[in-house]
């Protein structure tokens, strides 16, 4: 139902994306805040590449092969699981972890130094 929304969310963006705003709330008012958030920054990448079609195409092949790489892993996720283990499962997400909050911290830093170049 999610992708079915997104692909209607998305078609429409390009006739018309300042007039979306109610046709996207209504649409997304049974979700939560992730999936509102996904679509609406679909929303925003395909209003930024509409001029132009190959920006467009790109966009729609990122989405395509996003969209391809989670259904591949969540259909051989048994076969990972079996693979690499209990233990290797914990050391995976670990490190996810320890990436995840890099990332945290260097937005927190990007935000920082963008302020203050705002006072001058």
């Amino acid at each position: 139902m999610v992708f079915t929304i997104r692909a209607f969310v998305t078609f429409f963006t390009i006739i018309d994306p300042v007039g979306l705003a109610p046709v996207v709330i209504g649409l997304t008012a049974h979700f939560n805040d992730a999936q509102r958030r996904s679509i609406v920054t679909t929303i925003l990448y395909v209003d930024l590449a509409a001029p132009n079609i190959l920006d467009m195409l790109s966009v729609a092949a990122a989405i395509i092969s996003a969209l391809f790489t989670a259904w591949l892993v969540m259909r051989s996720s048994l076969w990972i699981v079996r693979r690499v283990g209990r233990t290797g499962i914990l050391v995976v997400s670990r490190i996810l972890g320890i990436l995840l909050a890099a990332l945290a911290v260097q937005f927190i830093l990007n935000g920082i130094a963008s302020f203050g170049h705002l006072g001058r």
